[in-house]
């Protein structure tokens, strides 16, 4: 016990204070009673990055060539891209002109495109497609409650900062012991504190609140007590270590002022410091519903993932942490294959995810994984799903030094064994 000293009616009022305090943090709902930050992986980082609204893969990964194009042209007028303005894959596919950093990587040997990924039993419902990848099953139908990093930081003992969310509560750190921590960005996930006390006020609530964990009597029947004090703990704890890390961390590309930018800013700060322990970062960017003017929507919010991750990218290469970063760019579901008539589309189903990163094996697999057909694009209205999330997420983590089959079910079979090197 710390050697401290309070008179009880101080000791009563910062008591309260900081029962206020903790939930102003905002991430309460992140805090799980974990042991100090040990990395359990073989050092390899994961960020996930969601496109959430359903972002077009049609559109970020299209047909270029063949009877495909053809097909493709015919059912989006509008929404087409000139075959001689993409960013070329493999000469029968490329990506949209706005993706120069994933052309980069591609022509690295860094990326691979995986077409028509999605689940059994898939939902054009928002909530209910971003709940069933959020949670990494096979089959939408399957009783599966909690979240894929919740799974992954229960069955592995996670402390709390090994996952974050830095866009707030989400579906895939859901789950009854382990949810990380889930922030609206790290400079929000502080003691909280209101604007009649001064910064001196602020440090001596916080203080406080490691006396009050300290001085508390634990009764062995109340375990919710001990909860509590755990929780105070890791707030307090965690609170200081990303404080200390947001100041001490340089950026040798300065990050662009926009939302990924401030995100990606964020999951930078947390793989810098190897103190953390982070091993998984979590962001979201919407505004990929487009359900009428498509186009428009793409060229204000392409360029602007674009301009971050090249930002992020080079941080990453400059630090050194590159080799053993993976970055997985996924969303709920895909769109219509047919345009409707407000030159946009509408909610679909399968779509491709992309994997970057160091360790991935471009090269090895021409930078695409997967087939589409003129029959996948005008049988359903939407892309039929022919390679299983759960297969990619297994070998994410797989390549992280986890054994998945303790968080998800056996694999489907297909071929995103060849995702790494």
């Amino acid at each position: 016990m710390r050697n401290v000293s309070l008179a009880r009616r101080k000791f009563l009022r910062h008591a309260a204070a900081c029962s206020c305090g903790a939930l102003a943090m905002g991430a309460i709902p992140g805090l799980a009673n974990r042991p100090a930050h040990a990395a359990t992986g073989n050092g390899t980082k994961l960020l996930l990055i969601n496109m959430a609204g359903g972002w077009d893969g049609l559109q970020i990964c299209q047909p270029s060539s063949g009877a495909l194009y053809t097909t493709f042209a015919g059912m989006r007028p509008t929404l087409k891209t000139d075959p001689a303005q993409l960013l070329d894959i493999n000469g029968a596919f490329g990506f949209h002109p706005s993706l120069s950093a994933f052309k980069s990587l591609l022509d690295e040997g860094k990326l691979v495109s995986v077409l028509n990924v999605g689940y059994l039993n898939m939902s054009r419902s928002h909530k209910d497609a971003e709940v069933a990848f959020a949670r990494g099953i096979l089959d939408r139908e399957s009783v599966q409650a909690s979240g894929m990093i919740s799974r992954m930081g229960e069955v592995n003992g996670w402390s709390s900062l090994q996952a974050l969310s830095l866009n707030g509560i989400d579906p895939a750190f859901e789950g009854a012991s382990y949810r990380g921590i889930q922030v609206y960005g790290i400079s929000n996930f502080r003691y909280g504190y209101d604007y009649t006390q001064n910064y001196a006020e602020t440090l001596d609530r916080v203080a406080t609140a490691r006396q009050v964990s300290d001085l508390w009597q634990i009764d062995p029947a109340k375990p919710k007590q001990a909860e509590v004090v755990s929780s105070v703990n890791v707030a307090v704890d965690s609170s200081e270590l990303l404080y200390q890390a947001r100041e001490n961390t340089t950026f040798p590309t300065a990050y662009p002022n926009t939302q990924l930018g401030r995100s990606l800013r964020d999951a930078d700060i947390l793989f810098s410091n190897s103190s953390l322990g982070t091993e998984v970062a979590y962001i979201k960017r919407g505004g990929f519903d487009t359900h009428s003017e498509q186009t428009d929507s793409f060229d204000r919010l392409l360029p602007e993932f674009n301009a971050a991750l090249t930002t992020f990218i080079s941080n990453m290469k400059a630090k050194n942490i590159w080799s053993n970063l993976i970055i997985l760019v996924i969303s709920e579901f895909g769109r219509t294959n047919q345009e409707n008539d407000s030159q946009g589309t509408d909610h679909g189903g399968a779509l491709p995810i992309f994997v970057l990163g160091g360790p991935v094996n471009g090269f090895g697999n021409s930078g695409l994984i997967g087939a589409m057909t003129t029959t996948d694009l005008t049988d359903d209205g939407w892309l039929p799903m022919k390679i299983n999330m759960v297969d990619i997420y297994r070998q994410v983590f797989a390549r992280m030094g986890y054994n998945p089959d303790a968080a998800f079910e056996p694999a489907a079979g297909s071929e995103v064994s060849l995702l790494f090197s």
